[in-house]
């Protein structure tokens, strides 16, 4: 759904920042 590919997309940049 909507909400599983946006907390994907939110722990992609999150690591990405880390």
């Amino acid at each position: 759904g909507f909400l599983g590919s946006l907390l994907k997309t939110g722990l992609k940049v999150g690591s990405n920042l880390l």
